[in-house]
């Protein structure tokens, strides 16, 4: 599950997450939206609170900072989401 995804993030330190597909492919779903899509929007899970702190469009990859927020322990970790 998404909970279970930012949960292994948060336990192992993680600080980038590269997805090697995108979440459609030939108009198939590969992949659930996990993150907030849109800058400066946020997603809970649990108790997980993702924020998309912006966007940057590269030439083969989009590059996604993201805050993950712990709500039990408020600390907060910088995600790069490639």
């Amino acid at each position: 599950t998404f909970v279970d995804f930012w949960r292994m993030v948060w336990h192992n330190q993680s600080c980038i997450i590269v997805m090697t597909t995108r979440t459609i492919e030939r108009s198939r779903m590969k992949c659930g939206q996990y993150w907030p899509s849109d800058e400066q929007a946020d997603e809970q899970f649990e108790e997980f609170i993702v924020y998309n702190n912006g966007i940057s469009e590269h030439q083969d990859f989009t590059e996604t900072q993201l805050m993950l927020h712990n709500t039990n322990t408020g600390e907060s970790r910088l995600i790069t989401h490639l």
